[in-house]
């Protein structure tokens, strides 16, 4: 077996060990959906549809501004002991209802009057008990004027920017501080957290999706490097086509 072949497979046993050892953890994830007034935002979604940063399907749909759910299903159909409820107003966003990803992003809850949207979920220790990070899916009808919201949970704010005249279009991209339609909160471990939402002076601050998730392993994502720098290895050792001298 030549050396080129020998790394080959190197690589891609390592990419295999970091998903088998991601999927060994359990790597199953929690997702509500908040579609508003369902009238307007026509937003509930299918189990079988698949959604989110971390596709999943099983999203649990949280309708109206206010309300609570039990028992929410993780992303295998499976009921847990996580409960969530929500207070706002609602909103909707004008965007083709395709199945999967636009229409999770058609409904949200916002502010209620002066006081900031609020997601509570408690339960979270059974069924991530290594620890979890929140996806907070962000983007509301703001049309031609940019919205700039705080999004907090405990200690930790994260300032979320919906970009003038930027409707979601099938594609996330994580806010780092240039704008984007997602936040991640990332190494959380309690048993119940609180999403508020804050909408900065003349903005709004929607919530369409919150998605939690396992926090990836050091050694997950350690192997995960590993089969990486073989590949780029492998591309480096790898002989030219092109004709020399």
């Amino acid at each position: 077996m030549g050396p080129l072949k020998r790394l080959s497979i190197i690589a891609s046993a390592a990419m295999w060990l970091a998903c088998a050892a991601q999927g060994a953890r359990g790597g199953l994830s929690v997702g509500i959906n908040f579609v508003g007034k369902e009238s307007l935002s026509f937003a509930t979604m299918g189990s079988s549809e698949w959604a989110g940063v971390q596709p999943q399907t099983f999203w649990n749909n949280a309708t109206g501004g206010s309300g609570s759910l039990s028992s929410l299903l993780n992303s295998a159909g499976g009921a847990t002991a996580v409960a969530a409820s929500w207070r706002g107003d609602y909103g909707y966003l004008a965007i083709p209802n395709d199945p999967g990803n636009r229409r999770l992003m058609r409904g949200y809850i916002c502010k209620l009057g002066a006081d900031p949207a609020t997601v509570t979920l408690t339960g979270l220790a059974a069924a991530f008990p290594a620890g979890y990070d929140v996806l907070v899916y962000f983007d509301g009808a703001n049309q031609g004027t940019a919205w700039a919201a705080d999004y907090g949970i405990g200690a930790a704010v994260v300032r979320g920017t919906d970009a003038a005249n930027t409707d979601f279009a099938g594609v996330f991209v994580r806010d780092s501080g240039a704008g984007g339609n997602y936040l991640r909160f990332e190494n959380l471990w309690s048993d119940a957290f609180t999403l508020s939402a804050s909408p900065l002076a003349g903005s709004g601050a929607p919530i369409n999706a919150v998605q939690i998730v396992h926090t990836p392993e050091p050694a997950t994502l350690g192997l995960a490097a590993a089969g990486l720098a073989a590949i780029l290895s492998l591309r480096r050792a790898a002989p030219s086509c092109r004709r020399r001298g």
